[in-house]
């Protein structure tokens, strides 16, 4: 019998460093992780799949880890953060990051 071949799937992968990062707000962790934080904050690039970490006690530091990471790997890579793909919790979608992204020309 004679089967069809299957069609490439076409990947919609980001074509350039910081041009899509995936970002998620794991915890709360019924055991503190190092320095009493309760939640972990990862951001991963689509193109390099290089991810960075950041341990927060409380879910209101997520916009200040966003700063850090967005200055940091903007410094480093001489790039500017084009898109942010996130799971659409409310931790994202507060005033100042809405201000934020609108100010920075960052989609989400």
């Amino acid at each position: 019998m004679h089967r069809q071949k299957f069609e490439k799937y076409k990947s919609t992968r980001a074509s350039q460093p910081l041009q899509l990062v995936h970002s998620d707000l794991m915890g709360s962790f019924l055991t503190k992780l190092l320095g009493g934080a309760s939640y972990i904050l990862n951001f991963i690039d689509d193109f390099s799949r290089m991810t960075f970490g950041y341990l927060l006690e409380h879910k209101d530091q997520t916009f200040e880890s966003f700063k850090i990471f967005k200055t940091f790997v903007e410094n480093q890579t001489n790039l500017k953060l084009k898109m942010l793909r996130l799971d659409n919790r409310r931790e994202y979608n507060s005033n100042e990051f809405n201000d934020y992204y609108a100010k920075h020309g960052t989609k989400r």
